[in-house]
């Protein structure tokens, strides 16, 4: 099997080319695997920082600056004497406006109470045709107009049925 000159400088060419095109994709591969070396560090640091362990229990954490002369510890004196059987009382207070007081500034007004009937067909709900039921009544303080009655303030509750 003899080949010729020609033939034999053509295939010298595509083993080149095969050797370049190797080199090229071992290159790659090492690319890739330099990728993925630092992407499953990233899921491993993650993983950690999420499900890891959320205690400080460590005398020192990491980032956690240490004072020289202060043990770990030294000032958990109020846990430490603390009994755990004593309950503590929740004190909260209603935050409202300094000096406002509703029921104060409506205590001497005359009551008025309205009470409202509606027919039987308004009672009925235009949406659906379900019956509307008695859903409470509204206290407003309503000021007169001067035409009604002189200038006057009165606390009315109205009822509708």
């Amino acid at each position: 099997m003899g080949l010729t000159t020609s033939e034999t400088s053509a295939l010298i060419e595509v083993i080149k080319e095969q050797n370049i095109t190797i080199a090229s994709l071992r290159q790659t591969i090492e690319e890739l695997n330099a990728d993925s070396k630092i992407l499953r560090e990233q899921i491993d640091y993650l993983t950690k920082k999420l499900f890891g362990t959320k205690s400080e229990k460590t005398s020192a954490l990491s980032g956690q600056i240490v004072i020289e002369g202060v043990e770990f510890g030294q000032f958990d004196e109020a846990e430490v004497e603390a009994d755990p059987e004593e309950i503590e009382p929740v004190i909260t207070k209603k935050r409202t406006r300094k000096g406002y007081s509703r029921e104060k500034a409506l205590i001497n007004l005359p009551e008025e109470d309205k009470v409202y009937t509606l027919s039987e067909e308004d009672k009925i709900c235009t949406v659906d045709a379900d019956q509307l039921h008695y859903a409470g009544k509204k206290v407003s303080a309503k000021e007169f107009p001067p035409s009604i009655v002189p200038r006057s303030f009165a606390r009315i509750t109205d009822n509708k049925q």
